[in-house]
């Protein structure tokens, strides 16, 4: 009775730490305008990438969802008119599962794309009344409608910022399709404090953004970005080089870039290009930290030695 109980109690542990862990995890490579107290943001970025030919499945048919995007956000050291909309992300999404997304397939296990602006990062508090609905329509996800990418079909993006109507266009192309999302991101101040005016400028990106980002996938993954071009407003500043105006960095010590190249600084726009970035997903499991059926075999797993030790104990009472 002793070996049996000690048998299942070591089988009931072994399961626990070596049960497979489903791994949340996020890549980025992000190019970000490092002057502060000036005038510089992004007004245009264009990036082209393969969709990828296979995708490891869960073989317990698990649901996982797998996106891959470039993306542009006001999440850098410049933060120009970062408040009310404050830290949403422009992203043509190439997407494997479900999402926010407004529009998708009735069936999101294959790959499809859409162009989207994602904020949960929103706060309407501190916002006047006056704003408060404006702050409220900018929150959760927005987005065009979607396409179908087949595997291995090539997959051109560009978001481009329109001065005449203060907006962003998305524009995703492949397989011969075109798909268009618009939005305006004009409202604008300097601070979240309440007695800050808020104006209707448009709201400045300074951070450029390579990404892999998977939910419940346990597998690695890795994706090159090719054909990077970042346009830069730069104002009257002829002496700015995509060197000393752009700073990279990697979450993942494994992506890398080719190096930095400057095209041009010509009426008030760098333009700086990048042949190749490949961004890898993190392969190192996190922390430990229990499923909810880890939870229940390590109670089952206390319960099994709290019995051991109370039978052990009363054996020997009556010895």
């Amino acid at each position: 009775m002793r070996k049996l109980q000690y048998t299942l109690l070591l089988l009931l542990l072994a399961g626990l730490f070596t049960s497979t862990h489903a791994y949340n995890g996020q890549s980025n490579i992000n190019f970000l305008i490092n002057s502060r107290g000036s005038e510089k943001y992004f007004v245009d970025f264009s990036v082209d990438f393969i969709a990828p030919q296979s995708i490891s499945l869960d073989p317990d048919h698990a649901k996982f969802t797998v996106f891959i995007w470039p993306g542009l956000q006001p999440d850098g050291p410049e933060r120009k008119c970062f408040y009310p909309i404050n830290n949403g992300v422009l992203q043509p999404v190439l997407t494997f599962g479900n999402s926010c997304a407004p529009d998708k397939p009735a069936d999101v296990e294959q790959w499809w794309i859409s162009g989207q602006y994602v904020n949960t990062d929103l706060d309407c508090k501190s916002v006047p009344d006056e704003f408060l609905s404006v702050c409220k329509d900018y929150f959760d996800c927005h987005g065009g409608q979607f396409v179908e990418v087949i595997p291995g079909n090539e997959i051109k993006t560009n978001m481009k910022y329109n001065p005449g109507d203060k907006s962003w266009m998305e524009t995703i192309e492949t397989d011969g399709l075109t798909r268009t999302y618009s939005i305006a991101l004009d409202y604008c101040s300097e601070d979240s404090k309440h007695s800050t005016p808020v104006t209707r400028e448009p709201q400045s990106q300074t951070n450029a953004i390579l990404s892999i980002e998977t939910d419940n996938y346990d597998f690695p993954l890795e994706q090159t970005f090719t054909n990077i071009v970042l346009k830069i407003h730069v104002g009257d500043d002829g002496s700015a080089t995509c060197n000393n105006t752009l700073s990279m960095k990697e979450t993942v010590s494994a992506s890398s870039c080719t190096p930095l190249e400057m095209i041009s600084n010509s009426d008030g726009v760098l333009t700086c290009q990048v042949a190749s970035c490949t961004v890898h997903k993190p392969t190192e499991l996190p922390t430990f930290v229990p499923t909810l059926t880890e939870y229940g075999l390590l109670a089952i797993a206390v319960l099994l030695g709290i019995t051991g030790f109370l039978v052990l104990r009363r054996r020997k009472a009556v010895v």
